[in-house]
């Protein structure tokens, strides 16, 4: 929290046994300006406005996170108890719904907000 997000890009994709997205996320704190690069596996982006996603399924709006998100843990990891670690980039209510229901729903996960 307290960061500008100054871009998001894939830098790598994994189709083997588990399908993995590389993602650095590149944040600009607001009180100091220094620049973080942060690398992630997997990432929620819960941003307002209008959908802007690919068409792989394993990539959703989250406007679809509450009724993928099992799929799409399941599809990830193969089962949804094992522990999760999540990078969310957020500051409004999607982050806000999404950061809760993971909470709920997967209580082994571990939620970092950038």
């Amino acid at each position: 929290m307290g960061c500008k997000i100054c871009s998001t890009e894939i830098v790598g994709l994994n189709d083997g046994k588990e399908r993995t997205i590389l993602i650095l996320t590149r944040a600009k704190r607001l009180t100091t300006g220094k620049v973080t690069i942060h690398r992630t596996r997997n990432l929620i982006v819960a941003r307002e406005g209008a959908p802007n996603t690919t068409k792989d399924p394993l990539v959703v709006h989250s406007s679809e996170y509450a009724t993928s998100s099992h799929i799409l843990f399941q599809a990830i990891f193969g089962i949804t108890s094992r522990r999760v670690r999540i990078g969310l980039v957020g500051s409004r209510q999607s982050a806000v719904e999404v950061t809760l229901n993971s909470n709920e729903e997967f209580q082994s996960s571990v939620i970092d907000i950038v």
